[in-house]
């Protein structure tokens, strides 16, 4: 009833009842509210909390100043395990478009106190619903992550990750990794993963975004994350998120870099580390996997801690470990021509490949360096690695020998037989193993080969010479 000032339910001795009153204390903080913003009125209408409980002394509460969009709501829950009575969850609409369910938990303490917990936020219109996991877990509160809403789709395309919040003695507590509750996580993510395709797989970053948060919190994100990279929405209109987004930062404290779009998967991998959704060094690893189930991981063979600012390429790179891998292949035949044309020959080979690989991004479309709009078109990826492929098998048609042979083989062994090198002590052992095969590479290997009296001591590692120091030690 809208014109109603007093309602009430009871249950298990618990009676909870929602007033309004005319009242002189309209400066807040209330549960449901902040101060109101500006000089509070002299006297306002405030909504109530009142809660009896036999043999307790009665509590009253302030939760807000409510307006026509409020719809306050009041039920009684069982969610804290040790209390033997319930609890009070009550409710307030925010007003907005889509926001907010603004929901408290009110509880009688140990001490005989009943306190309230701070306001959880819901992006809808009803009050968050209480499940029990089963096998004598606790019951939770199941809310969700709004950090996802609009981030990487519209409203009607994004999906949420659940928080699952555990009440025990006055306060709410995150449970959502909390192994009792998995079933929960498991069955929402079928539950999406139904409603999205469902709906014509649309806005496909919005739900990607979603079961990578999802798999991380299940402890296992790197199928989700190689399944993300397959899937992933390149096209321009696709909702490009920023650092600056990501970070939870306000627009007037970020860098002009900070403000630029970056590819999704960047993205999405910036918003999990500040979110808490992955550590640094697990965001690290997740972005040398490839879109192929069971794939090795690969990165390119610069930094990406940051990736370079303002260069799509150098992102797309960093984040999708298929195209790192093939740029890894390029550079085995760029670094075996290297060292079999010799020092006099660089700066014409690097001359030659620079405009080649000009050539090629431009055939595909991409961004220059450094130029405004980093925008990439749609299959950047696949268009870029079929032109990397083809450098790499022009400029290996002028290698012969045990250079022609080094160039051809296998990327895993390649790094694999760098790592060697690193064992054997032949390379500090703080060397990064990234596959290029540069003076340092050259002059352990050819170190190796004068110590294991290989025939030559040229610093290529040929088949032959490769078996021998793969080899296990006699």
């Amino acid at each position: 009833d809208r014109g109603a000032t007093h309602v009430a339910i009871a249950a298990q001795g618990v009676q909870a009842s929602l007033n309004l009153a005319s009242s002189t204390a309209c400066a807040g903080p209330m549960i449901l509210d902040d101060a109101p913003d500006g000089r509070p009125p002299a006297r306002c209408t405030v909504l109530r909390l009142g809660i009896r409980h036999d043999g307790d002394a009665p509590a009253s509460l302030p939760l807000t100043i409510p307006d026509e969009m409020s719809f306050p709501v009041v039920s009684l829950v069982r969610l804290d395990p040790t209390s033997p009575i319930p609890q009070v969850m009550v409710s307030v609409y925010s007003g907005g478009a889509h926001c907010c369910e603004i929901t408290s938990i009110v509880g009688r303490r140990a001490d005989g106190t009943w306190q309230a917990t701070p306001p959880v936020t819901e992006d809808d219109g009803n009050q968050p619903e209480i499940v029990a996991p089963g096998q004598g877990a606790a019951p939770v509160l199941v809310t969700h992550d709004g950090r996802f809403n609009y981030t990487f789709a519209s409203h009607a395309g994004s999906y949420l990750p659940l928080v699952l919040l555990g009440y025990a003695d006055g306060a709410l507590r995150d449970v959502t990794r909390d192994p009792a509750n998995r079933s929960v996580l498991e069955a929402d993510l079928d539950r999406q993963r139904s409603n999205w395709i469902a709906g014509g797989r649309s806005e496909p970053n919005g739900f990607l975004a979603y079961a990578v948060a999802t798999a991380a919190n299940l402890g296992d994100p790197a199928p989700a994350w190689r399944a993300m990279l397959a899937g992933q929405d390149r096209s321009p209109g696709a909702v490009t998120p920023t650092p600056c987004e990501m970070l939870g930062q306000a627009q007037h404290t970020c860098t002009d870099a900070q403000k630029k779009a970056v590819p999704f998967p960047q993205g999405l991998s910036l918003l999990l580390v500040h979110a808490g959704y992955l550590t640094e060094a697990q965001a690290r690893d997740l972005s040398g996997h490839t879109a192929g189930p069971g794939a090795p991981r690969y990165r390119p063979d610069f930094p990406c801690d940051p990736p370079p600012a303002d260069n799509a390429i150098a992102a797309m790179l960093c984040s999708d470990g298929d195209a790192a891998k093939h740029q890894l292949q390029f550079d085995q035949v760029y670094y075996a021509l290297r060292q079999q044309i010799g020092p006099e020959g660089w700066a014409a080979l690097k001359a030659d490949v620079i405009r080649d690989e000009n050539e090629a991004d431009r055939a595909c479309g991409l961004p220059v360096p450094g130029a405004p709009d980093q925008t990439m078109p749609a299959q950047a990826s696949a268009c870029w690695i079929a032109a990397s492929d083809r450098l790499a098998d022009r400029y290996r048609q002028r290698l012969s020998g045990s250079p022609l042979e080094e160039s051809r083989r296998d990327i895993d062994t390649h790094l694999a037989l760098q790592q060697r090198l690193v064992e054997l002590g032949y390379l500090p052992a703080d060397t990064k193993v990234d596959g290029v095969y540069g003076e340092a590479t050259r002059a352990a290997i050819a170190a190796w080969q004068r110590a294991a009296q290989r025939p030559t001591a040229d610093g290529f590692l040929s088949d032959a010479d490769a078996a021998a120091l793969a080899a296990p030690p006699a």
